[in-house]
């Protein structure tokens, strides 16, 4: 068992938060020890998006934050209308609460939790836009709905996913019989991943997060396998299809790499040999375009026809006024710029790239 850290609100234990990575890496447990993972733009704006539904916070720093904390909320009274609403008993609520199961196995936070009789929903909010796997198919909710199962006498648990960057919520029951099945599961990915002869196992859902990918030998492994190409048009189909399987883990382990050499450098300018942090190339913005408008037309330099050809209006931004104006959702806003505009809303379609077909 692993040392604990008075820090640590996990414990060193395991968490339902990683269940996915833990069932398709086991070994991925151990060499995370001690390691956390950089926080980035996507994983603060969603701890803000979890402080506003707890109620901590009235408001946060985006209006497209705002909007899709405004979503979640329509959705979580959508299923607590839907589980609970047919029946007068209260409703016990727990709010981003940390369980744990048989003391110190592992944990899990629940979002939302509401129990009624015997019947428990548990709600997890992602306010991400990579879509996580439905509520059915999810293995973090499994996770929590054993804990919810060991901690409270119920019978069923109902666990649902709100992500409303990706559309309407998802929702699966375990009864009885699921949940006896579903806690033997879970018992014996924890036997695994504590286990010494626990496997790596690189693969690009469980190394996208993973504090370990840095250091991991299979990553490594098939980083090796395709520095190795001596040149990629004397790849064949097949091997094409091997080497693109890879590259989504070789570049998450480069992109740990370049994480950790920046952050030792920061501390230490002299830490790394023969490398040194050097700064970005800088960009120049309007801060204020109506500023910008009266400098040039008062100056002679542009009239307001050729100013406003020099400049380009953000789509995003229009349909933001059309949203706050007309005081509708972000689709009605697209669907009457859209109308409003007709042929000067001109589309520009991405590079295209190969894609995996599962």
């Amino acid at each position: 068992m692993n040392q604990l850290t008075s820090n640590d609100v996990r414990r060193g234990r395991p968490s339902a938060s990683s269940a996915a990575r833990y069932k398709n890496c086991p070994r991925s447990f151990q060499a995370s020890f001690g390691l956390t993972s950089p926080s980035s733009s996507a994983s603060l704006a969603g701890d803000e998006g979890h402080l506003f539904m707890e109620g901590k916070v009235d408001k946060v720093s985006t209006d497209d934050l705002m909007n899709l904390c405004l979503a979640a909320e329509d959705q979580r009274n959508q299923i607590i209308e839907f589980c609970f609403g047919g029946i007068d008993d209260p409703i016990e609520t727990h709010l981003e609460e940390r369980h744990w199961y048989h003391d110190d196995l592992y944990s899990g936070v629940h979002d939302w939790l509401g129990i009624q009789r015997r019947s428990a929903v548990t709600i997890d909010y992602k306010f991400g836009k990579i879509p996580v796997p439905h509520a059915k198919d999810n293995e973090q909710l499994k996770w929590l709905a054993v804990l919810t199962d060991y901690t409270y006498d119920i019978d069923e648990v109902t666990v649902c996913i709100v992500q409303p960057s990706c559309g309407p919520f998802t929702m699966h029951t375990y009864n009885r019989e699921q949940l006896d099945e579903a806690r033997n599961e879970v018992e014996s990915i924890l036997a695994l991943v504590e286990s010494p002869d626990a496997e790596y196992n690189a693969g690009e859902s469980q190394c996208r997060y993973c504090p370990a990918r840095g250091l991991c030998p299979a990553l490594a492994s098939k980083a090796e396998a395709v520095l190795n190409i001596a040149k990629a048009d004397l790849l064949s189909p097949t091997q094409l299809s091997l080497v693109m399987d890879k590259l989504p883990m070789v570049e998450a382990m480069c992109k740990a790499v370049r994480q950790r050499a920046t952050e030792m450098l920061e501390e230490n300018p002299d830490a790394i040999p023969n490398y040194k942090l050097v700064s970005g190339s800088s960009r120049r913005t309007v801060a204020d375009t109506v500023k910008a408008h009266e400098a040039l037309v008062k100056s002679g330099i542009a009239t307001d026809e050729e100013f406003l050809a020099a400049t380009t209006a953000p789509v995003g931004k229009l349909q933001k006024l059309v949203q706050k104006a007309e005081g509708c959702s972000p689709a009605e806003a697209k669907e009457m710029l859209t109308d409003l505009l007709g042929s000067n809303l001109v589309s520009k379609e991405g590079a295209v790239k190969p894609c995996r077909v599962e």
